[in-house]
């Protein structure tokens, strides 16, 4: 077994190796991953609102507010259950899962009481939808897309 000294302390040298190639693996693994960018919720320029509460934000997407403030009616855009983005902000915007979100909007359109979110394929789409929208409201991941749309802050 071969072993390093250091001054008073005495290294396995196997060990020192392991260690050092962990954080090395550790070092290039943080470098090469991609940014993450965090869920921003944005809306049409004619809507007022500029934050909103978790609350709030949540009877929006549960199709509970249907109106803003200022009496525009709100027309919310989502991506498919299945996108990546879309299962982020349901559960970091929301705080809730999206199957869970499926459910609410389903029940709405089958007892005929409400209209579910109106589903694009790609946030380029959805951005384009919200800016041509009055009173509409949705969610990216990359603010530098955005451009003529209002970034919404969320309170607690």
């Amino acid at each position: 077994m071969a072993s390093l000294s250091c001054g008073r302390f005495i290294v396995n040298k196997d060990v020192f190796i392991k260690n050092l190639l962990y954080l090395l693996f550790l070092v290039v693994a943080v470098t090469l991953s991609p940014p993450v960018y965090s869920v921003k919720v944005i809306t049409n320029t004619d809507v007022d609102v500029k934050t909103l509460t978790k609350a709030q934000l949540r009877r929006i997407y549960s199709m509970r507010q249907l109106q803003w403030e200022n009496n525009i009616k709100i027309t919310v855009f989502v991506l498919p259950s299945s996108h990546s983005l879309h299962q982020r902000f349901s559960k970091q915007k929301l705080k809730m899962f999206p199957y869970k979100l499926d459910r609410i909007w389903n029940k709405l359109i089958y007892s005929g009481l409400g209209t579910a979110p109106i589903v694009v394929e790609t946030e380029q789409a959805l951005i384009n939808a919200v800016k041509k929208t009055a009173g509409a409201i949705g969610y990216v991941e990359d603010l530098s897309e955005v451009k003529d749309a209002n970034v919404i802050t969320i309170k607690g």
